[in-house]
């Protein structure tokens, strides 16, 4: 007589097998050795590390990460707001004006100093001798 499985009970079964050998303390003292952990750990922290650059084993480094991304969410969560999009937008206004001003004033100042230049080669040439000459002055 054939017994036909469905396929949650297949998994279910599976699932608890794997828990009842996962969880078999004479199992795992005979299959793995606690150097073979460490070395799991030690691969991990410097995957982490050159993945992210925070050394994980490191208490005071998962703490300041930890403070990190809680200011980015608070950030996030206030870029994603009503008022921090208000906040962005007049913001992005503010520095269109500002850019606009500057480059206003830049150009002027390079007005200015082009002015000044050619006054100088002016004033140069008109008190030069072999300038002076050259126009017959």
């Amino acid at each position: 007589m054939a017994v036909n499985f469905t396929r949650e009970e297949v998994r279910e079964d599976i699932r608890t097998a794997f828990k009842d050998v996962l969880t078999d303390n004479d199992f795992l003292e005979h299959v793995l050795d606690p150097r073979i952990g460490r070395i799991v750990l030690e691969k991990m922290a410097d995957k982490f590390e050159r993945t992210l650059g925070v050394d994980c084993t490191d208490h005071e480094a998962r703490e300041e990460t930890r403070k990190d991304m809680e200011f980015l969410r608070v950030a996030r969560t206030w870029a994603h707001s009503e008022e921090g999009k208000a906040d962005i937008s007049a913001f992005k206004r503010l520095m269109r004006v500002a850019n606009s001003a500057a480059s206003s004033a830049v150009k002027g100042i390079v007005y200015f100093l082009f002015a000044g230049a050619l006054a100088l080669i002016a004033l140069g040439a008109a008190t030069h001798k072999s300038i002076k000459a050259l126009f017959g002055v």
